[in-house]
């Protein structure tokens, strides 16, 4: 985790929390710094091993743990190449248990597994973050950063292999940086489903995919500015969208008018410039899958996504940082398909104002080309021809027409 100081003090952020380096060797002389590079994020960072062991070849166990393939393989590999330096036993190894062995072993059964670990070497004891061991206690969340979430109980260990609350703490602290600078509004409540995971029944939810797509697709520009890639722990594919109804903690589907508020406290505006409730009608419109007139939770999340990426698009103009209006070019290059200039001129005629288009009318025209296009391709023929041909009835046509 040492690593984000260097992105904080590249923020200009140095100062905000502490950050502890535990790299230092320990009173017994045998705890050495974590080196291995897929194993910096997995909660400790002292080991008796820092460059792995020998026979377990670590290329093989970094594809098995950067494919995704099981959401504990980072926090059981780490325990078996780099192990967690146990100080009060004078630096003797923390082993993995053998339930989450079987478990790992059993999620990535596509994958080569090396011959060398077998599970039935590791202690049945020392479990932690499998979902077959026994469930724990749920408890109130102390860490400041997660405690005004719609949930308010978690339950150790957590995804990354924490065991307390002040472990988690600190770990999710390293983020705060990434936070406050508002890459995505979906980035504190993620982090907290996985430091902070909410407790059901004794057991740990598993954090929501969408969720961390959202998180991830927002804070990946400027992270990479810096160099950082998206920590292992987090690779969104190693999660499930079984858990997305769970994270709003509202089962009720939500009209128009809720989704415009819960866009609102997402920070959906630019400057002052908020979205109507015309523009929220089109928009759950787009993401309406079953035509019900609202979207449950998974859908919305799909729709702030589409909202975060067309807000930044309107915020990355010059015309924008200058006037809070965009232009005409600036909505061709947006529409993402190709337009003739007559089409653009109606809708441009349609929707700007003299200053230009403002935020609500870029978001609207945005969205509905984004719905013309999902109804094209979802009628579209195959026909032997280098051509894109689709098969519309009346019914439909007038729909498209009129929306």
């Amino acid at each position: 985790m040492e690593l984000w100081v260097w992105f904080i003090a590249a923020v200009g952020l140095v100062g905000c929390f502490p950050l502890a380096a535990n790299g230092e060797r320990n009173a017994a002389g045998t705890c050495l710094p974590v080196t291995v590079s897929f194993c910096e994020d997995v909660g400790y960072s002292t080991t008796p091993h820092p460059t792995g062991l020998p026979g377990v070849s670590l290329s093989t166990v970094r594809s098995i743990v950067q494919s995704g393939c099981s959401p504990q393989a980072s926090a059981f590999w780490c325990r078996v190449v780099a192990p967690e330096c146990d100080v009060p036993r004078r630096g003797v190894p923390t082993r993995p248990c053998r339930a989450l062995c079987e478990k790992v072993k059993s999620d990535c059964s596509s994958r080569s597994w090396p011959q060398s670990t077998r599970c039935d070497d590791f202690p049945e004891q020392n479990c932690f973050d499998v979902e077959d061991a026994r469930a724990g206690s749920c408890q109130p969340i102390s860490v400041p950063m997660c405690q005004d979430l719609v949930y308010n109980e978690t339950v150790m260990p957590n995804l990354a292999g924490h065991r307390t609350q002040d472990e988690a703490g600190h770990a999710v602290n390293s983020f705060y940086p990434l936070v406050i600078a508002g890459c995505s509004p979906q980035l504190r409540d993620f982090l907290c489903s996985v430091f902070t995971p909410r407790c059901v029944s004794g057991r740990a939810l598993r954090p929501c995919k969408t969720l961390c797509e959202q998180a991830h697709s927002g804070c990946e520009v400027l992270m990479s500015r810096f160099g950082f890639d998206w920590p292992n722990i987090m690779q969104c594919d190693a999660f499930t969208t079984e858990s997305c109804d769970a994270e709003d903690g509202s089962p009720e589907r939500m009209s128009a008018v809720d989704v415009l508020r819960k866009l609102e406290e997402s920070g959906s505006s630019v400057r002052d410039q908020s979205l109507s409730l015309q523009t929220a009608h089109v928009l759950l419109t787009f993401k309406d899958a079953d035509k019900s007139g609202t979207l449950d939770v998974q859908e919305f999340l799909q729709l702030q996504h589409h909202v975060d990426s067309t807000r930044r698009q309107y915020m990355q103009s010059n015309e924008w940082k200058n006037t809070g209006h965009n232009t005409e070019e600036q909505l061709r290059n947006a529409l993402g398909v190709p337009v003739d200039e007559q089409t653009i001129k109606s809708l441009w005629n349609r929707f700007s104002s003299q200053s230009g288009i403002n935020y609500d009318q870029f978001m609207t025209v945005v969205t509905k080309v984004e719905i013309l296009k999902e109804r094209f391709q979802a009628n579209q023929m195959s026909l032997p021809c280098d051509c894109k041909v689709a098969s519309f009835s009346f019914d439909q046509f007038i729909q498209a027409a009129i929306m």
